[in-house]
């Protein structure tokens, strides 16, 4: 199959042999995986749409009918896409797990607060927020100086009659240890 590397730097050398020796069979071997989710998926929602389309012919709940057909129309809907959806997680975090081995770097891809956290809202480089996510952890060390990385989504919910939830931040949090201090500024901007 195949691929070019990215660039020419001496960290991707070998990266084309990498690919078809451990990413391509691994993306054929999921394949088969990511058919059959969207198979269960679609039949999922077929019989959704028969169930719901039945109860509203049939009439068994009088005036609520229409009512109960599209609340099961709309489960059929949502249980096919979280059917495909966990698929497609799976080979996502499999594939990041390979890449990251490739490079000498651990990854994790579900995690709960990380220990690091206390640090960024020490220092206000994340919004106030009472909802979170935590996911796709990367550590490792390049030119010998120690990284990690993950993804934030952090989230405030209010509360009361008309509560909603919205998104204050949604991005990669980065930390380097450089091997020798150096004076220098670094500046830190949201978008």
């Amino acid at each position: 199959m195949g691929i070019v590397a990215p660039s020419d730097r001496a960290e991707f050398s070998g990266f084309d042999a990498f690919f078809d020796e451990a990413i391509a069979p691994y993306l054929a071997e999921k394949e088969r995986d990511r058919v059959e989710a969207v198979a269960k998926s679609l039949i999922a929602a077929a019989a959704a749409a028969a169930f719901a389309l039945a109860i509203a012919a049939f009439a068994p709940f009088g005036s609520a009918n229409i009512q109960f057909a599209i609340i099961i129309g709309c489960a059929g809907v949502f249980g096919a896409a979280w059917i495909v959806d966990r698929a497609r997680a799976d080979i996502t975090h499999g594939l990041l797990e390979k890449i990251a081995g490739k490079f000498g770097f651990r990854y994790k891809g579900a995690m709960e607060r990380p220990p690091y956290y206390e640090r960024f809202r020490r220092l206000k480089l994340i919004p106030g927020h009472n909802r979170e996510k935590w996911e796709d952890e990367v550590r490792g060390e390049h030119a010998g100086n120690s990284f990690l990385l993950c993804e934030a989504h952090l989230k405030v919910k209010s509360s009361g009659k008309n509560s909603s939830e919205r998104t204050v931040f949604h991005g990669q949090l980065f930390m380097i240890d450089y091997a020798k201090r150096f004076l220098g500024t670094t500046v830190v901007l949201r978008d």
